[in-house]
């Protein structure tokens, strides 16, 4: 048995992390404490789609302890899943093109995901950076511009989860003239500076460029 302590974490990490110890055949059962209805749903579908008995015993008004014990078939079905998230298998996951993905450019353009609240989207957008780790094949090159370039400085929250990226491969380049703009070049705490020429050329070059 195992425990985990995911309070506080966002959106996919609980569910990421849960799923890492359940494919560990020695474990039989992970208990894991969240605080959002998000985690509690995430991991209900892990269980179901491992065909593992799952109980929910409600804490306080945020806080669940959430079990997951492994059946028979569990390691087999974990063996088997596309990703290592613990995700339902969806049709978007089966055509999924590993060779697209390795030489993927991300352009992230802000240090928030999405329009609407701001406090929001730096939460989705550390999910986003989080996520991209658990890849197989993470992208080439994750570029950042504009307020994007926060995200690289010794001050983030994201530098740490950016570095385990490089680690695997992906290079992380940020826009030498934003570092500039809001003067933290000398703040950088992951990857490099790049020019816009050596931007573009990768940006084109790439089989697959996706802009945030």
């Amino acid at each position: 048995m195992k425990h985990l302590d995911m309070t506080g974490a966002v959106c996919p990490i609980p569910v990421i992390e849960a799923g890492k110890i359940l494919q560990e055949k020695s474990v039989d059962i992970v208990m894991i404490l969240v605080d959002n209805e998000v985690a509690v749903n995430n991991l209900s579908r892990l269980a179901n789609s491992i065909e593992a008995e799952i109980s929910i015993d409600k804490k306080s008004d945020r806080e669940c302890m959430v079990t997951i014990k492994k059946s028979d078939n569990s390691n087999d079905k974990l063996s088997d899943m596309p990703l290592p998230t613990g995700a339902e298998k969806r049709s978007d996951f089966d055509r999924f093109d590993k060779a697209k993905t390795k030489d993927m450019a991300i352009v992230i353009g802000s240090n928030s995901l999405g329009r609407g609240s701001e406090e929001l989207g730096k939460i989705l957008m550390k999910g986003f950076i989080y996520s991209l780790i658990r890849l197989e094949l993470p992208p080439a090159h994750i570029i950042f511009m504009n307020s994007g370039v926060f995200l690289t400085t010794e001050d983030s929250d994201t530098a740490h989860d950016l570095k385990k990226l490089e680690e695997k491969g992906t290079t992380i380049l940020s826009c030498g003239s934003c570092m500039d703009y809001y003067k933290i070049t000398d703040k950088l705490a992951v990857g490099f500076i790049a020019d816009m020429y050596e931007i573009t050329n990768i940006t084109v070059n790439a089989k697959n460029s996706i802009f945030y």
